[in-house]
């Protein structure tokens, strides 16, 4: 088993001691300039290092030994963080050039006091003066804790953790379509790389990367399109029972190659490398990592790479893709059942096969097959991130389980920060349960981790949706098609938005567009049926609601169709028992749009109907 080179292995310990490789950067790393950090290391024992045989002044340092001495010196501040001018010509804080101690004149010393000693001032003040001296010093004192409080909280974030991105891994084995393992090996580290102790670094996730597979845009650009401080690229050579593997670190604004290290490892050693290669990265991006993370087990190589096919299609979240998905993730699980990830695959194919979005199956047939699933994940390995957010979903949006589905939202971001779902999926609930400021604040974390997501962006705007906040849903759905034209979420949430500020014709537009883009969709037939029978068409309102009743087949089977999409265009129609009775029908299908009922503007018609509150007090006791 093979390494790299024994130069590459020195290179890679090098790494892992985070080294500051210029004056510059030494600068930077303590936020002062060169000449101050330079007279440091003559006063002040400042840990630097030169290069030996090397030209005169090239020199580095270890973050780790900077850390420690900078632990044993207060850095006072002046200006934001930095020293004034004084002090960094004399080294001493607080005093001028050619300032000396005050000292009082001989003809002001006391009789048996030595000439030279200084006298206080309070020593000079009268006891008239007390009262305003007091008042000086009670006002200077909270200056000063105002000061104090002011740099505590700077310096609690002047070192945010570092942002990184991992881009799509290359993959160069012979054999054509195996883009599912290059990317499966790095969504496996963006995974490592996430589990992070507290407010750590920033990764971003592999659905925002993969735009730039295969792309000409340079280090320092997409960097800056991706807010990152470090690109990690690489390859992926499977041949066999044998996976290679190169990986390349680079600091984005300069595309300084940080370091490139080789790795050769058996196939069932695959998840061990992946976790080796992310403590790499840590190590040289000064990142530490949670301790904690259990230690990767062997898995079969069939299964692993079936397990990844099945994320290849999942990641596509069309219902096509999803049953591939589905049977990719349970042949997985016949040929390892041992191999937790493999079963939350399963769990979250049929939460969303379930889903009123997707309709591919009623929820009493799916929602139980996926909490088996998240079950059996979480009896194998209780610390899995990923099936803790599932089974809070689940928990949600079926159940109606709320507690239940916050505490495991919140086991599922304290297992792994990084995990950009498990945010967006969080912020539903919280919408749901009116919360839309604390919703937006998991949505923004998603957005720093997710930041091309168009999915995110429409949950940006569902939460200004349902905060009756109609400008700003519109603007952050013109984001979400603006990064994919063909986001038929951003139509959606684009068109309900404009019908509530009473723009119809452009709301019916928008709508239309994704209706036709997502195949003429139950649940785009609802919106474009509702956003019709609001200007007053009533006519093609009740052409959208016979769709509804008799869908068109797909794949040989009628699509799902919630009883409640067809009581929002009962209810536009201002058929108030049509509509009662529909949602009652959806209460007994345990459709999930009916944790948002209490919050959606559609029903304000039927609000003080008792029948209505008496549904919602169903679905939140």
């Amino acid at each position: 088993m093979r390494e790299g080179s024994s130069s590459g292995v020195a290179m890679t310990q090098e790494v892992l001691e985070a080294r500051l490789e210029s004056w510059k950067e030494i600068a930077a790393y303590l936020d002062r300039d060169v000449r101050t950090v330079q007279r440091w290391e003559k006063t002040e024992g400042l840990p630097v290092h030169r290069h030996l045989h090397d030209k005169l002044g090239s020199v580095f340092a270890l973050r780790a030994e900077v850390d420690a001495w900078l632990s044993g010196r207060s850095l006072p501040p002046a200006n934001g963080l930095r020293l004034d001018p004084e002090e960094e010509r004399n080294g001493q804080p607080g005093r001028g050039a050619g300032e000396e101690e005050a000292v009082a004149p001989a003809e002001l010393q006391p009789e048996g006091m030595e000439p030279g000693l200084a006298i206080s001032p309070v020593q000079r003040v009268s006891r008239r003066s007390w009262p305003g001296l007091l008042v000086l010093w009670s006002l200077l004192g909270i200056l000063i804790l105002a000061g104090a409080w002011t740099l505590v909280r700077r310096l609690g974030r002047s070192r945010p953790g570092p942002a990184v991105a991992v881009l799509p891994f290359v993959n160069l084995g012979e054999e054509k379509n195996q883009e599912f393992f290059s990317d499966g090996f790095a969504e496996e580290l963006i995974t490592q790389l996430g589990q992070q102790p507290g407010e750590g670094a920033r990764v971003v996730a592999l659905r925002s990367a993969l735009g730039y597979r295969n792309t000409t845009k340079r280090p320092r650009q997409i960097a800056r399109e991706l807010g990152v401080d470090y690109l990690l690229e690489g390859t992926v050579r499977r041949v066999g029972d044998r996976v290679r593997v190169t990986a390349h670190l680079v600091r984005g604004y300069d595309e300084t190659h940080i370091w490139d290290h080789s790795y050769d490892r058996d196939v069932r050693d695959v998840l061990v490398l992946q976790r080796d290669v992310a403590d790499a990265i840590a190590g040289g991006i000064n990142l530490r990592l949670d301790p904690g993370r259990a230690h990767p087990r062997s898995v079969k190589p069939e299964a692993y790479a079936t397990y990844l096919k099945g994320r290849f299609f999942w990641n596509k979240r069309t219902p096509q893709d999803l049953y591939k998905a589905l049977e990719q993730f349970q042949l997985a699980a016949r040929l390892d059942p041992s191999f937790a990830p493999t079963h939350v695959g399963i769990a979250d194919c049929y939460a969303l096969l379930g889903s009123a979005e997707m309709g591919a199956m009623a929820p009493k047939e799916a929602m139980p097959l996926a909490k088996q699933a998240v079950t059996a994940a979480l009896k194998l390995d209780p610390a899995l991130a990923e099936a803790h957010a599932s089974l809070g979903h689940i928990r949600l949006i079926y159940e109606w389980d709320w507690d239940g589905a916050e505490e495991a939202f919140r086991r599922a971001i304290e297992l792994n920060p990084g995990y950009a779902t498990a945010h967006q999926w969080y912020a539903l609930y919280l919408n749901a349960r009116g919360r839309s400021e604390d919703a937006l604040e998991e949505l923004r974390k998603a957005e720093a981790l997710d930041p091309l997501s168009p999915a995110v962006k429409s949950a940006v705007a569902e939460a200004h949706y349902f905060a009756r906040r109609y400008g700003e849903a519109a603007a952050a759905s013109q984001k979400a098609l603006e990064l994919d034209p063909n986001f038929i979420l951003g139509y959606l949430n684009l068109g309900r938005a404009l019908e509530m500020q009473g723009r119809f014709d452009e709301a019916i537009t928008a709508l239309r567009q994704g209706w036709e883009l997502s195949g003429r969709a139950p649940g785009m037939t609802l919106f474009l049926g509702h956003a019709y029978a609001a200007k007053g068409e009533h006519r093609k309102a009740e052409e959208m609601l016979e769709l509804l009743r008799h869908p068109p087949k797909s794949g040989g089977q009628p699509p799902y169709v919630p009883a409640l999409f067809l009581a929002g265009i009962q209810g536009g129609l201002g058929d108030r028992e049509g509509e009662l009775q529909s949602l009652q029908k959806a209460l007994d299908e345990r459709c999930e749009y009916l944790i948002y009922l209490e919050r959606e503007p559609m029903a304000d018609p039927i609000r003080k109907d008792p029948r209505f509150k008496a549904l919602l007090k169903a679905v939140r006791p």
